[in-house]
C-alpha cells in the first residue's frame, strides 16, 4: 500500500498552480475578447468602415477560438509532464534506475516549446494595448469634451472623424456626425474599453502561467540532470570497488601460491 506522504510528494504543486493560472487567464481572455469583439462590431454599425470591420473582427474571432483551444490542450499536456517528471525526478535522484534518452529529450523539447508559447502571450499582451488605448481615447473624447452629456444627449454640432485614429479612407465619409450613430459609437466604446481591460489582464495572467510552467520545467530538468550525475558517480564508484576487489583477490591468490607448505 502506498504511504500517504509518498503520494503527496508525487504531486506537482508548481505545475498545478501554473495550470490554474493559465486556464483562468485563457478562459477570461477568451470570454472578454469575444464579447469585446461583438461590442466593437456594434460600435461601427452604420459607419463607413462597417463592412471592413465586420470581416476583420469575424476573422479575429476564429483566431481567439484557436488560441483558446491550443492553450487549453497545452496546459493539460504540461500538467501531465509535471506529474510524470515529478515522480521520475524523485525516483532518479534517490535510486539507481537510469534516465532514458527519450525522457531527457522530451523535457528539453517541452521547455523550448513552452518558451516560445510564452513569447506568443507576450505578443498578445502587447497587441491588446492597441484596442484598449483606442477605446480609452474614444471614451475620453466622447464624455470629456462635451460630445455626450450626463443625460446621454449628443451635441448636434459634434462629429468624430475616424481618420483621427487611423481608420477610414479620409474625407467626409469617414466622419460620424449623425446623433444616434454617434451616441451608439460612444456607448459601445465605453463598454468595449472595460472588456478589453479584462482581456488585457487575463492575457497577463496567462503569461504568468507560462512563466510558472517554465520555472517548473527548468526545476524538473535540473533534478533529472542531478540524477544522471548521481548515477554516473555511483557507476564509477562501483567500478572502482570491483577493480579494488579483484586486485585484492589477485594479491591474496598470489600470496597463497607463494606460501610454502609444511
Amino acid at each position: 500500500m502506498v504511504h500517504r506522504d509518498e503520494c503527496g510528494t508525487g504531486i506537482p504543486y508548481g505545475s498545478l498552480f501554473a495550470t490554474v493560472l493559465l486556464c483562468t487567464g485563457v478562459g477570461f481572455f477568451t470570454g472578454a475578447s469575444l464579447v469585446g469583439i461583438s461590442e466593437t462590431q456594434d460600435m461601427f454599425e452604420n459607419t463607413s468602415i462597417e463592412d471592413d470591420m465586420q470581416k476583420f473582427l469575424e476573422a479575429l474571432r476564429y483566431v481567439i477560438y484557436g488560441i483558446a483551444a491550443v492553450f487549453a490542450v497545452y496546459s493539460l499536456l504540461l500538467l501531465f509532464i509535471g506529474f510524470v517528471a515529478t515522480g521520475q525526478a524523485k525516483k532518479q535522484v534517490y535510486s539507481t534506475n537510469e534516465i532514458t534518452f527519450n525522457g531527457k529529450c522530451c523535457m528539453n523539447s517541452a521547455t523550448i516549446f513552452t518558451y516560445f508559447m510564452m513569447l506568443v502571450w507576450l505578443f498578445i499582451l502587447c497587441v491588446l494595448v492597441i484596442p484598449t488605448m483606442f477605446m480609452k481615447m474614444t471614451t475620453e473624447y466622447c464624455y470629456s469634451d462635451g460630445i455626450i452629456d450626463e443625460n446621454d444627449e449628443v451635441d448636434p454640432n459634434a462629429c468624430i472623424n475616424l481618420t483621427w485614429y487611423g481608420l477610414g479612407n479620409g474625407g467626409i465619409s469617414s466622419a460620424i456626425c449623425d446623433g444616434e450613430v454617434l451616441l451608439n459609437y460612444c456607448q459601445q466604446a465605453e463598454k468595449s474599453f472595460v472588456l478589453f481591460v479584462v482581456s488585457f489582464g487575463s492575457a497577463g495572467l496567462a503569461t504568468l502561467g507560462m512563466i510558472n510552467f517554465l520555472m517548473c520545467l527548468a526545476a524538473n530538468g535540473g533534478h533529472l540532470r542531478d540524477g544522471m550525475k548521481r548515477q554516473d558517480y555511483e557507476r564509477k564508484r562501483n567500478m572502482e570497488e570491483q577493480e579494488l576487489f579483484h586486485l585484492t583477490m589477485n594479491k591474496s591468490t598470489e600470496r597463497l601460491a607463494t606460501t610454502p607448505y609444511f
